[in-house]
């Protein structure tokens, strides 16, 4: 299952919560950071990392949006997840730079032959003024 940037953040958010606090987000705490408009978004979003079996979510129970296990298999198994995950938005972001370097090479060309151009021009002109 492939997941969005959202749930990819979602599902990274829960992952240092849990480690940070002792114990594990709300919905609402996750709708917050997340910054949506309603609390339904939270819990779509978290349904879908439920279905991909990285988190668990208990409805009507406080604080039960939990990294999927509870044993060391569990939480190795998310780990791995989520260092997968911030692999592929490490390589992402790579292939982002890449692509922005060679814009700059390109664009970079382009201003140089317009100079050129500007250059030619202004002798063209000192030609036809003497």
């Amino acid at each position: 299952m492939s997941l969005s940037e959202t749930e990819k953040e979602i599902f990274k958010f829960v992952a240092c919560y849990c480690v940070e606090n002792g114990n594990n987000p709300t919905l609402d705490e996750i709708g917050e950071y997340m910054r949506f408009d309603v609390h339904t978004d939270a819990k779509f979003h978290v349904d879908k990392l439920v279905g991909a079996g990285l988190v668990e979510y208990e409805p009507g129970k406080s604080r039960s949006v939990r990294l999927a296990g509870q044993g060391e298999q569990g939480i190795e198994k998310s780990l791995r997840k989520q260092i997968e995950l911030l692999g592929s938005s490490t390589r992402a972001l790579e292939k982002q730079n890449e692509n922005l370097h060679r814009r700059v090479e390109h664009l970079r060309e382009e201003l140089r032959k317009k100079a050129q151009q500007v250059e030619k021009l202004k002798d063209q002109l000192g030609y036809l003024k003497r």
